[in-house]
């Protein structure tokens, strides 16, 4: 809660801004999500590619088709190149 807090409050949400509110060990589990998270450069384009695989699913689902996982993952492709390409 405290992480969701401060990236949404764009607060500093370095290492040392959890040492007075965590414990040494509860500071090393927020660096891994830290860690583990900074490499995936999630932008407002990205988050708009999942709602909108999503919302085809949706569409698709209530449609009467069955979407495979396979299909799930290639349609959510096919938007990634998309977006590259353009």
């Amino acid at each position: 809660e405290s992480l969701v807090s401060k990236i949404n409050n764009l607060e500093d949400y370095s290492v040392s801004s959890f040492n007075g509110e965590f414990s040494p060990e509860e500071v090393g589990k927020i660096t891994g999500i830290i860690v583990k998270c900074e490499p995936l450069q999630i932008d407002m384009n990205v988050v708009n590619d999942y709602i909108n695989v999503l919302l085809d699913y949706k569409e698709n689902q209530n449609a009467g088709s069955d979407v495979s996982d396979e299909d799930f993952m290639a349609n959510l492709a096919r938007l990634r190149k998309q977006k590259t390409d353009k």
